[in-house]
């Protein structure tokens, strides 16, 4: 692999970035979905904006940084 590189020829880095627009392409025609894990933060930092508390109304494994972070950003950039 690093003989490909030790050559500077022009050509074989036109055809790396060829091949790198190509693979990238994919993302712009079918973009990824939104994770299990981010709807999960969505609800979440909703549920606190809504005047919910943590662990007595609402049951959740995050810790309490990570939730009010969550809600904060929701409240920024969501509500406003």
């Amino acid at each position: 692999m690093l003989r490909f590189f030790r050559i500077n020829d022009p050509y074989r880095l036109l055809g790396i970035g060829v091949l790198l627009i190509l693979i990238s392409m994919a993302l712009f025609i079918d973009p990824i979905t939104i994770t299990l894990s981010e709807l999960k933060g969505i609800g979440l930092g909703e549920a606190l904006n809504h005047e919910k508390s943590l662990y007595s109304s609402l049951f959740t494994d995050s810790p309490p940084l990570s939730a009010w972070f969550l809600g904060w950003m929701e409240w920024i950039l969501v509500d406003h």
